[in-house]
């Protein structure tokens, strides 16, 4: 029976013996995958020496994906011939590993796995297999001498099982390969899925690009993949929702998105993120700001132990996810991320992240899924056929066009205000600053009528998260869970 193992009790050190005495768990990437943000940072923040002597970590698996395309296989007919030569030999209840494995080989597919080796993610230890953080961890391959070590008809490994994984070149973080396992364990507070996924199970076939590349093709980009599954409908049905509001104090006021989106553009007029002291107080105002953001998602939401740089040698981090996270989770409970693609995966599991408290969000498909050969066209052509309604509080997200690379790269902005026919929005880190003089127009019954922004019409919106929302059809509503 597989003993029981929490992933975050997996702190700096447990798995690998890594020592640097100035390691601050106080950094942050949590706007790039794993590899771009290691090979950024680990100058500044490891020791010259701390991982020069070290090519091989520990870690446990966390998600399998089966059957991905693998066209750069070495030599697969002399594994099919080695394979031939024994098969005479073969045992009848190992008969369905052999048929794996040669599938594998002859149709150039072969298992990925994801793991979680803390001494190389800081980020909080991953929840699910869902958990949209496992899409930015590297794809790991069994080493090519890994069947000669446990035999040809061995099963790989599992999530949960303990896991050795050799870099090629440890200085880029190039092909990282698992070279041995050890024992499984039942990982406690983390949700599996029913069974390990296959490549292209639970998401869209990709269209093109390699599964093994260090970033992403733009079929993987969350914007498009996280559509899957939410209500179509048709022209005649309508998504409704509510305003946000606040809870009424003694005096019966009610804190408004409006007045704090106010207050914070205020703030920002005449400033950007390296205005700092402006007032010659001696306190770096803009970073004070951004650093409440900040905060608030990491320390607050997700649980961190310590505040979160908002920024390295380089510049500041991405700010906006923050920003929009911030100003909503003044209101009401929201599953804020530091990536847009973040909150809404969240918003369509229904969950809030860390504590998997329910809350009132949920996702959909705006009517715009990008013109035909523009650069944020969805490569699966999804989109909603139903009208929605405009309500203070949404959070409407559009694909990174011309910056595809990372599953989670994306924009968001909220609806702040909706008055003459106009729902105005608001986002952050634009231009180094926020904003909130753009809108999208709004007809007479009160339903969006574009989502193409006058901040951006060349890339409208495409996925909307709504408070307390509900499909319309035929005079009967659905809610959306």
């Amino acid at each position: 029976m597989a003993k029981n193992l929490k992933l975050k009790d997996l702190t700096y050190g447990v798995c690998n013996a890594v020592e640097d005495g100035g390691y601050d768990k106080s950094f942050d990437r949590r706007r790039t995958d794993a590899l771009t943000y290691l090979q950024t940072v680990i100058s500044d923040y490891y020791t010259p020496d701390t991982l020069e002597k070290y090519d091989i970590f520990r870690g446990v698996v966390v998600k399998v994906i089966k059957g991905v395309p693998r066209p750069y296989l070495p030599d697969p007919q002399g594994k099919i011939d080695a394979l031939a030569t024994d098969s005479d030999n073969v045992v009848e209840k190992w008969w369905t590993r052999v048929k794996e494995r040669l599938n594998n080989i002859v149709n150039g597919t072969t298992s990925v796995y994801k793991v979680y080796i803390p001494e190389l993610e800081m980020r909080p230890a991953p929840t699910s297999e869902n958990d949209p953080i496992i899409d930015t961890y590297y794809d790991v391959l069994l080493d090519d001498n890994f069947d000669e070590e446990r035999g040809i008809f061995s099963s790989g490994p599992a999530v949960g099982q303990i896991v050795t994984v050799r870099f090629t070149d440890l200085n880029s973080f190039y092909d990282p390969r698992i070279i041995s396992m050890g024992e499984e364990y039942n990982l406690v507070g983390f949700e599996k899925t029913s069974g390990q996924r296959a490549y292209g199970e639970g998401t869209p076939q990709r269209k093109g690009g390699d599964p093994f590349s260090t970033g992403a093709a733009k079929e993987d980009n969350l914007t498009y993949t996280l559509k899957e599954g939410l209500p179509v409908g048709t022209p005649n049905d309508r998504v409704v929702g509510e305003d946000i509001r606040g809870a009424a104090d003694a005096q019966g006021n009610r804190t408004s998105l409006r007045r704090i989106v106010q207050n914070e553009l205020a703030f920002w007029k005449d400033r950007v993120e390296t205005s700092g002291d402006m007032d010659g107080d001696g306190v770096n105002e803009t970073d004070a700001r951004i650093q409440l953001y900040n905060d608030y998602v990491f320390v607050e939401l997700h649980k961190y132990k310590k505040p979160q740089a908002i920024k390295d040698g380089r510049g500041y981090y991405h700010w906006s996810a923050i920003y929009i996270s911030w100003i909503i989770g003044q209101i009401v409970a929201f599953p804020g991320y530091s990536f847009h693609t973040g909150y809404a995966a969240g918003a369509k599991s229904g969950k809030m992240p860390k504590t998997g408290a329910k809350h009132d969000w949920s996702l959909w498909m705006t009517s715009d899924k990008g013109a035909e050969g523009s650069a944020g066209e969805d490569p699966y052509g999804r989109s909603g056929q139903y009208k929605i309604q405009a309500n203070v509080g949404d959070v409407l997200i559009q694909p990174p066009v011309g910056r595809f690379g990372r599953k989670t790269n994306s924009h968001g902005d909220a609806v702040y205000k909706i008055e003459h026919g106009r729902a105005y929005l608001t986002g952050g880190n634009l231009s180094q600053t926020a904003k909130g003089n753009f809108w999208l127009p709004v007809d007479e019954e009160g339903n969006y009528k574009s989502y193409a922004s006058t901040r951006k019409k060349s890339n409208p919106y495409q996925i909307i998260l709504k408070y307390k929302a509900k499909l319309v059809v035929g005079g009967a509503s659905s809610a959306q869970t």
